[in-house]
């Protein structure tokens, strides 16, 4: 009896020291335990379709660990690409969508908390298929392949967390895609080096690549410590385009942000008729345009970032239309008439076009909200009486 308790702790507590290990890491909002809880268990349900993936892949790619080739197919496109996905879809349906996840290292959190579910699953059933050695396979996996899994969770989960922080949705689509394609390399390359047969070395190099990892792997945390928006430090030692991903919008209007990010910038020059500023930053070269929005239509002027040259005229016109905020409406807007003056941008006709497409009578109470939100924040209030 005893040792079947031993045994099982041996198994599971591996997984379970990773994931205190990166709930620590959360140094300044740390994430609900009910939600870390089903992140877990989302990973334990991962397993048995991961394995009848893999069973279906056999069937598809020939396995043969005496061909580097086929091995590394293998390794890549059944094993990690069938168990990556699923950890993968785990983490964007349940815990990407919460607003609980509000900064980058919420992204490393909750798919750490799915990849060692899935890492405590695929132990049991190690262990359980191989009873005469359990001790052995589960001591040799608590050093190798539960590590491992920590490893891929800790890629994905980072650029998870970009993706989160990102304003435009092509930019979230684009880092998610990066998270779950490198968590896929490199499961594959891990699983590569240990399912040949032709160069032994290569199965200690899988591990000692777990090792340097690990030890590595402070950086990427760190990254997105410094970027949390809940630091006592206002994001003094975050650079200028984290900062911005953090606006989490396209016009950044966060006062403490944007105090940091033109503290970091030089001004230079003032565009005529004193409206905006153009400030530049040294280390990429980037211009920001710094212009003044009104606040719900009051006497209060708010700063507000965009990068310079800025977005289209048709990008703005949807950011009216779809923007969660109000307040980016205003900043769309005034960015707006402040281009038409500046550059002869002319927005109006495009403007009035999309906004004659509407109903008015059809429109919901939010909707009709904006309707009219836009045509007063634009100046073409008289075009729709």
């Amino acid at each position: 009896m005893s040792s079947n308790i031993g045994l099982f702790l041996l198994t599971v507590s591996p997984s379970l020291l990773i994931c205190q290990y990166i709930f620590r890491m959360d140094k300044y909002e740390r994430e609900p335990r009910l939600h870390l809880f089903v992140c877990f268990i989302l990973g334990i349900l991962c397993t048995l379709p991961a394995l009848n993936m893999e069973l279906l892949g056999k069937r598809l790619v020939s396995s043969d660990p005496h061909n580097l080739f086929l091995t590394f197919i293998f390794a890549t496109l059944v094993i990690a690409l069938s168990e990556e996905i699923l950890k993968f879809f785990s983490l964007m349906l349940y815990a990407f969508p919460r607003k609980e996840f509000n900064e980058p290292m919420d992204g490393i959190v909750y798919s750490t908390m799915v990849s060692m579910g899935f890492a405590t699953m695929e132990n049991i059933m190690y262990v359980q298929g191989n009873p005469s050695d359990g001790f052995g396979i589960a001591l040799a996996r608590a050093f190798t392949a539960v590590p491992a899994h920590g490893l891929f969770a800790l890629a994905m989960g980072y650029f998870i967390g970009k993706a989160k922080m990102a304003a435009l949705p092509i930019d979230k689509l684009k880092f998610g895609l990066k998270g779950l394609g490198i968590a896929v390399l490199l499961h594959g390359i891990y699983d590569f080096l240990l399912l040949q047969e032709l160069f032994r070395v290569l199965a200690a190099l899988a591990t000692l690549s777990i090792v340097i990892g690990w030890y590595r792997s402070d950086e990427l945390i760190k990254v997105h410590q410094d970027a949390s928006p809940f630091r006592d430090d206002e994001h003094e030692v975050m650079d200028i385009n984290d900062l911005a991903l953090l606006g989490n919008h396209i016009f950044i209007q966060d006062e403490q942000i944007v105090e940091v990010m033109l503290h970091k910038m030089q001004k230079t020059s003032i565009l005529e008729g004193d409206w905006a500023e153009i400030h530049s930053d040294h280390s990429t070269g980037d211009k920001w345009l710094k212009f003044g929005v009104p606040s719900n239509f009051t006497e209060d002027i708010r700063p507000c970032l965009v990068r310079f040259p800025g977005p289209s005229i048709n990008e703005i016109i949807n950011i009216s239309f779809h923007s969660d905020t109000h307040e980016e409406v205003f900043a769309a807007a005034a960015y707006l008439r402040y281009m038409e003056t500046f550059q002869q941008h002319l927005y109006k006709n495009k403007l009035c076009k999309r906004l004659e497409e509407f109903d008015i009578k059809e429109l919901s109470g939010l909707h009709r909200e904006r309707f009219y939100l836009l045509i007063e924040a634009t100046g073409l209030a008289a075009s729709f009486k």
